[in-house]
């Protein structure tokens, strides 16, 4: 069995749970959004053509990243929680918890012009969602309160083709330009350990994969991914509440980004959008994460932070 060091992933604290957000040295951050007072949480997170879209409450939001103004975008039937959401072709599609007894059931669809939602399909415990080089859709749910599932999903008919049966609690999902996908499989207890398992276009096209046909490239029990536009790949860890940088080539951690509850996040160029939850307050905010300009050059490689920086 590969051998991994346990992290918060499984075992989270009371205090990972509470914990303010702030940003590793070398970083710096931008509240943007804050829904503290409202009892809360946002969820879901996509940037397109100059902003950014998430659920809250009942209410697909989006915030201009100009302006800063936000508005609603669309409203979702009675939800438990946003898992996700995704722009697609101009429209933004979302799924949202409708119960919050097991198997956790998921409706997903997309917004009319109307901001109006059109339900597709139904999953249970529904996770993440990534979008292919190609435009292609994967999500990972967990059918029937089974075992974890890679699916591909049909943006016109809602329709689900399963890809992987990797089984186990669910994971993010991430690709890279390359179009290999990434799964943050969790493992299972005596049968495997927790690691990001990649797999190629290949594969995903002939399907019928499972958790023994990815590579493991990190071993770790990731929740979310994402890899900046230099190719530089980011996770987070302890439910969310670090989000550190990863070098693949070698299966090691370079440097830590941000901590405190730190879930989805997407890059925009040179600047790391990121949800942060408190879970004492029940609040979500939307930061902006930055690295200094070139000018703290010096300061960043006396504190090891070089190769974090994210500067063409």
């Amino acid at each position: 069995m590969r051998t991994f060091a346990i992290c918060a992933m499984v075992l989270i604290s009371a205090t990972a749970a509470h914990a303010a957000f702030s940003t590793a040295d070398g970083y710096m951050s931008r509240k943007l959004y804050d829904s503290a007072g409202t009892y809360t949480l946002l969820g879901g997170l996509a940037l397109d053509d100059g902003a950014l879209y998430f659920g809250q409450g009942t209410d697909i939001l989006t915030l201009d990243l100009d302006s800063a103004s936000v508005a609603t975008v669309g409203t979702v039937a009675s939800n438990v929680g946003n898992a996700l959401v995704e722009r697609h072709d101009g429209v933004t599609y979302t799924a949202f918890g409708t119960s919050l007894n097991s198997p956790y059931p998921h409706e997903m669809g997309y917004l009319d012009t109307g901001g109006a939602f059109v339900g597709q399909s139904m999953i249970d415990s529904l996770f993440d969602a990534a979008v292919s080089p190609s435009g292609e859709c994967y999500i990972v749910a967990a059918p029937g309160g089974g075992g974890s599932q890679v699916l591909r999903y049909d943006w016109a008919t809602g329709g689900m083709t399963l890809v992987a049966d990797v089984g186990g609690s669910s994971g993010g999902v991430t690709f890279d330009e390359d179009g290999n996908l990434y799964y943050a499989d969790q493992g299972i207890f005596e049968v495997r350990d927790a690691a990001v398992l990649k797999y190629t276009p290949q594969q995903l096209t002939a399907g019928n994969l499972t958790a023994a046909d990815g590579e493991a490239v990190l071993d770790i029990a990731a929740g979310y991914m994402g890899f900046d536009e230099q190719g530089g790949f980011y996770a987070t860890t302890g439910w969310g509440a670090a989000l550190s940088c990863y070098d693949l080539a070698v299966g090691e951690k370079v440097c830590d980004v941000a901590f405190g509850g730190v879930g989805q996040f997407v890059w925009d160029g040179d600047v790391l959008y990121a949800l942060s939850s408190d879970y004492g307050t029940w609040s979500t905010s939307v930061q902006a994460i930055t690295v200094p300009e070139p000018t703290s050059v010096a300061l960043l490689v006396g504190a090891g932070l070089l190769a974090c920086r994210n500067r063409k």
